[in-house]
């Protein structure tokens, strides 16, 4: 009847009410205390209000009109984009170590690149400002030129020179200047920027009698179950067809929920011992010796897709002998010497760094002579590669190093 209706619709919005909190007691034998409900609280406010930039993108690759093959490959290139948005290596890495094929990835970071912020996915700061230049559809605008052939003209201040190499006056040239000046170097930190965010690990490795031990942190995990009142109600007499069907729908999904958060644990586990046996060196001597290593490596370990691997360790912290780590830094592709040895993006910095240290002030090494020397060294590694590395080492221009000493 009509009223039977209305009594079955009441109660099922009354159950969807409840059920939305039903993270409660399931059990006489669970004891829930008040800072158990303060972390569920927690828990379940940082799921719907903290967005990073890895989630931005693959927010957008995954309800992006493109072929399954082009999503997988998108996922996996946003897991080499750090968190200014600047890809952390070449595709052609990507590609060698990951087995993928390289048209299948240009394809996807041409995507990528289409996306918000705009700049994602540039190798360096003159790629980065010009797909932003591109986004605005200022191809044919005098600031694309400048950043394409005189970015770094430009950051010498070198305006006359580049006034007689265009042969247009130089007030043309600052009032492009400063359009470029109104794009953004580090897009990425524009996601979730001005927010003040305290990061736990999420697992702890330490030494203890010689012995590495592994923890991970569980406490703010909340202890969930499903409530004994909708178990009771699905056995009454006294309640519909209708509501006792949405009940069971969403004990369901409550149960889908609690082993969700057990495989989370269990894979996040598992890829921290993979870490302490296959960067044993780190942790016991240091970011120094980091060593090259993939996800699909990892992958291939525990035995899971690459991408549930990124998805793992995406913002998750990991407390070491050696500090507070974000995970995903024991990750790379790293660079193989002439000898065969494996060298970290890390232990690149690490020489570019030292050869810096060493340097006479009056003759600064540049970009192209740190290529060289490192040639000497066995490794074949760009130019742009050395300045962005050495961009991120904080470290200035061999001309504007000279000009501080």
């Amino acid at each position: 009847s009509a009223a039977d209706f209305d009594e079955n619709l009441i109660g099922l919005v009354q159950l969807d009410g409840d059920f939305r909190d039903y993270v409660a007691p399931s059990h006489a034998t669970q004891v829930f205390s008040s800072d158990d409900a303060e972390r569920r609280r927690h828990f379940f406010d940082s799921l719907s209000f903290e967005t990073t930039l890895e989630e931005e993108l693959l927010e957008q690759m995954r309800t992006s009109e493109s072929s399954a093959k082009v999503i997988e490959a998108g996922e996996l290139i946003i897991g080499h984009i750090d968190e200014t948005g600047y890809l952390s290596t070449g595709l052609d890495n990507i590609a060698a170590t990951n087995f993928y094929d390289i048209e299948i990835l240009k394809k996807a970071l041409a995507l990528i690149q289409k996306f918000e912020p705009a700049g994602m996915g540039a190798i360096d700061l003159r790629e980065c400002l010009l797909i932003q230049l591109r986004l605005k559809g200022d191809e044919e605008k005098l600031a694309y030129k400048l950043v394409d052939k005189y970015l770094d003209d430009l950051s010498k201040n070198k305006i006359p020179y580049i006034s007689r190499a265009l042969n247009i006056s130089s007030l043309n040239i600052y009032e492009a200047w400063e359009e470029i000046k109104n794009l953004q170097p580090r897009p990425g930190l524009s996601i979730s920027s001005g927010n003040i965010q305290f990061v736990q690990a999420e697992v702890t490795v330490s030494k203890e009698n010689g012995q590495f031990e592994i923890v991970v942190n569980r406490d703010y995990i909340p202890k969930i179950g499903i409530s004994d009142h909708y178990m009771q109600l699905l056995e009454s007499p006294d309640v519909s067809s209708e509501i006792k069907q949405y009940l069971r729908e969403k004990i369901m999904n409550g149960k889908q929920l609690m082993k969700s958060l057990d495989q989370r644990q269990s894979t996040i586990e598992k890829i921290t011992y993979v870490l302490l046996d296959k960067q044993i060196d780190f942790f016991e001597d240091g970011e120094d010796f980091l060593r090259p290593l993939t996800m699909g490596e990892v992958a291939d370990i525990i035995g899971v897709h690459e991408t549930t691997v990124s998805r793992a360790i995406a913002n998750k912290y990991i407390e070491t002998p050696h500090g507070l780590m974000p995970m995903r830094k024991f990750f790379s592709t790293g660079f193989k010497t002439e000898e065969g040895e494996l060298l970290s993006t890390n232990s690149i910095k690490y020489k570019i760094q030292a050869m810096i240290a060493e340097e006479e002030s009056a003759k600064p090494l540049s970009d192209q002579k740190l290529c060289d020397l490192l040639k000497v060294d066995g490794l074949e590694v760009a130019r742009r590669t050395v300045a962005k590395y050495r961009e991120e080492l904080e470290i200035p221009s061999s001309h504007l190093r000279k000009s501080h000493n």
